[in-house]
């Protein structure tokens, strides 16, 4: 895993702050732009929030038919 999909010391002050900056290191990663847009309609069905400030957002199963390989991102 590259190290510049892991950003340390953030500091969100609502949700939709915290998935901007996902979707920007996503972006910067070459992740299709398609999918990236996915995400925010998967977020509309169910959230994506597990507690404790835990989430794990993903884009939609069709989107996902567009990625050529597994990523992870961390926003810590």
């Amino acid at each position: 895993m590259s190290n510049l999909n892991i950003k340390l010391d953030c500091q969100f002050k609502n949700k939709t702050e915290a998935l901007e900056s996902v979707l920007k290191t996503m972006s910067n990663s070459e992740v299709p732009q398609k999918y990236l847009d996915s995400i925010f309609e998967r977020e509309k069905q169910a959230s994506f929030n597990l507690g404790n400030q835990i989430a794990i957002p993903h884009g939609t199963y069709e989107a996902s038919k567009l990625l050529t390989e597994s990523k992870m991102f961390f926003d810590i």
